[in-house]
């Protein structure tokens, strides 16, 4: 019963265009489904004593499955493709001249040019085998222009008192023809639906590997100007916005002292204070090294207060070193007034210079005033 439904999820997947059916699965699907047509046709052949026609599809039935079942995991895919190929042109061509070319069998021919691109084409495939295909569609419309042209105009087998068969196989085939021609016309389109979402993802994963710090999830210097620029058209809504630099006391001291890794590791837990405190609105990034940098809305007394709860939180935390012992950190800020129609660059110098009047007079704090 899991299986069944791990069946029914894959195929709601494939159908939504979020997932792709592996090759071996799309191999062994066709040769199956063409055995199964094969049945049918060995039934009818042998109600109507078409005998050659018998023999022929039981010993193709035989061959597909054996196609699908062996040939479709042995990664023989193109032998598989050429035989298949090979096959329906004979047997659909053998068939207009033993039973008649109005039973439509040359259909399944005009069905082949699409499973060749998809097959050749698929998402799957590291490489595209487009030659190939064109190469498969010209032999198939040679083939239904040849068969077109010299059919004779009396059938092989004298089919007249099974006039109500015929016209079954006849409907039988046109319907086949055009839910294979749907078929794999639906299966390109979806592939291609993936490809999309996947093309999306990447550039999704591109951008944001190119905006966001890698160690701290936050975004980077680089990437501030976009948000910089949303939070000054901000500005033009609301009375005050607030810079902040913070940089955390004697980080060389640490990496020195306890090693890289725990060195990044304060940078982490910083960061997700920083995620943790920053509200809708606020703007927060990895300004360079030890060093981080926060838009906040709101004036600086108030924004001072977000920044002495991120020194709070950090202080509490305990780090543990290479041998087992305990340290903790703290940081230093400055805090500056950003009033619409300012100078950026100005407000961060002076966020900067009450961070480094703040590092000169005994660290460990938040400096919103000069």
């Amino acid at each position: 019963m899991t299986g069944i439904i791990k069946h029914f999820h894959d195929v709601r997947l494939v159908l939504e265009g979020k997932r792709l059916i592996e090759d071996e699965a799309k191999y062994r699907i066709i040769c199956i489904g063409a055995a199964l047509i094969h049945v049918v046709f060995t039934i009818c052949m042998y109600i109507m004593h078409a005998d050659i026609m018998v023999y022929y599809n039981f010993c193709i039935v035989v061959a597909y499955f054996f196609m699908g079942l062996v040939l479709s995991a042995r990664s023989k895919r193109r032998l598989l493709l050429g035989l298949l190929f090979g096959e329906i042109v004979f047997h659909s061509a053998l068939a207009s001249f033993m039973l008649g070319i109005d039973c439509e069998f040359m259909l399944y021919t005009v069905s082949l040019i699409p499973m060749a691109f998809y097959l050749t084409n698929t998402a799957t495939k590291k490489t595209r085998r487009t030659n190939f295909a064109v190469m498969l569609s010209s032999f198939v419309v040679l083939a239904y222009l040849f068969v077109s042209i010299i059919h004779p105009s009396q059938a092989y087998y004298d089919l007249s008192a099974y006039g109500s068969i015929k016209t079954g196989i006849r409907f039988f085939n046109m319907f086949i023809a055009f839910m294979l021609q749907l078929s794999f016309s639906l299966l390109f389109a979806l592939e291609a639906q993936y490809l999309s979402r996947l093309l999306e993802n990447e550039n999704v994963k591109l951008t944001e590997d190119a905006n966001v710090d890698p160690l701290t999830k936050l975004w980077n210097r680089r990437s501030l100007s976009n948000a910089v620029t949303e939070a000054i058209n901000t500005m033009e809504h609301i009375d005050v916005f607030s810079v902040v630099m913070m940089d955390i006391d004697d980080f060389k001291k640490v990496n020195d002292t306890y090693g890289h890794d725990v060195g990044d590791e304060v940078l982490v837990k910083l960061a997700e204070i920083i995620k943790e405190e920053v509200r809708n609105g606020d703007y927060s990034c990895r300004w360079g090294g030890e060093e981080f940098l926060l838009f906040a809305h709101g004036p600086r007394n108030e924004v001072q207060y977000v920044a002495e709860r991120i020194l709070e939180r950090l202080k509490s935390i305990s780090f543990e070193d290479r041998k087992g012992g305990n340290f903790s950190v703290t940081l230093t800020a400055g805090v500056a007034e950003f009033k619409y129609g300012a100078q950026l660059r100005n407000v961060i110098e002076a966020a900067d210079k009450r961070l480094y009047y703040g590092k000169t007079h005994g660290k460990n704090q938040i400096v919103s005033a000069s």
